[in-house]
C-alpha cells in the first residue's frame, strides 16, 4: 500500500471528527480517534484511509459546525464515486487516464482553495 503524509485539511478533518459523538465501541469511533492521534503525529496514510475519513466527516455531518468542511467532503464523495465508474468501464483506458488527471486537479485545487 501506498502512504503519503495527511494534508492540512485532512489533518483538520480529523480533528473535527474526533470532537463527534459515536456509538459505544463502534469501529467509526476507533477510526477517529486512531485518524485523529495520526493527524497530531504526522503519520502517513493510505488513500482508503482518507476517503474513508471523508466518508465519516459526510456522515457525522450534523455534529460538525464547519460548513466548509462539510462541503469540501461532499465533493470529495463525489469525485470519489466518478473516480470508481471509471475505473470499472475498461474499454476506455485513454479516457479513464484523462478524467483522473482532471479528477486529481480539481482535488488539488479546492485543498489548495480552503
Amino acid at each position: 500500500m501506498n502512504r503519503r503524509a495527511m494534508t492540512r485539511i485532512e489533518k483538520y478533518a480529523a480533528h473535527n471528527l474526533a470532537g463527534c459523538t459515536f456509538q459505544i465501541g463502534s469501529y467509526n469511533k476507533r477510526f477517529a480517534r486512531d485518524m485523529s492521534g495520526m493527524a497530531g503525529i504526522n503519520s502517513p496514510v493510505t488513500e482508503k484511509q482518507v476517503n474513508n475519513l471523508w466518508r465519516l466527516v459526510f456522515r457525522y455531518r450534523r455534529q460538525i459546525t464547519d460548513k466548509r468542511l462539510i462541503s469540501f467532503a461532499e465533493r470529495r464523495i463525489r469525485i470519489q464515486k466518478i473516480n470508481e465508474e471509471i475505473q470499472l468501464k475498461p474499454k476506455i483506458a485513454s479516457v479513464r487516464t484523462q478524467y483522473s488527471d482532471q479528477l486529481n486537479k480539481v482535488i488539488n485545487q479546492l485543498e489548495f482553495i480552503y
